[in-house]
């Protein structure tokens, strides 16, 4: 909420307004009776900021939903959960996406140990007609996507691949280091 702060005075006589201050802005006359208000400049200024504020958000809509035709569905394969775990699916829409999955449970000694690997990948055309075509696995080593637009990290300085081959040697502490400080 903005408050506006500042004097009110009620003059009866229009002659006897003194314009005595450059913060003199509203005049408001009703019948005869003039309300004069005196308002700081810094409320002035965060009301048009605000007011501006307002404006740019409304310009900043976002786009209007344009309702396109249907995309057929041209091919779609599913081999659902099986009995063992592992399952595979399929499909292919009419404007050229396509994806693919299949994933199998690794038992393990331990039921709760376990562990699902996934295979799989997807391809469509960007809007800029670049075809875009991403493969994948994933289990306990985690998510690995491969794809040709995908960025790739750039290669260590040979400073930090000696430090890390050098950390790789060392032993490593139990407990914290910080706990044995008397």
């Amino acid at each position: 909420d903005i408050i506006l702060q500042g004097t009110v005075r009620i003059v009866f006589d229009s002659e006897s307004i003194k314009h005595n201050s450059t913060t003199l802005y509203t005049y408001r006359k009703y019948y005869n009776i003039i309300i004069v208000l005196r308002q700081p400049r810094e409320v002035i200024m965060k009301l048009t900021i605000a007011v501006v504020s307002c404006m740019l958000v409304s310009l900043a809509s976002c786009q209007q939903y344009q309702p396109t035709t249907p995309i057929p569905i041209v091919r779609y394969e599913n081999d659902g959960v099986n009995f063992d775990g592992s399952y595979k699916w399929a499909y292919e829409t009419g404007n050229g996406i396509q994806a693919q999955e299949s994933g199998y449970v690794q038992p393990a000694q331990d039921p709760s140990q376990s562990a699902l690997n996934v295979e799989g990948g997807y391809s469509y055309t960007a809007p800029d007609g670049t075809p875009i075509s991403v493969k994948y696995v994933a289990g306990p080593q985690g998510f690995v996507p491969v794809g040709d637009h995908l960025p790739t990290p750039p290669p260590l300085p040979p400073a930090i691949a000696k430090l890390l081959q050098f950390l790789a040697t060392q032993p490593s502490t139990p407990e914290p280091a910080y706990n044995k400080i008397k």
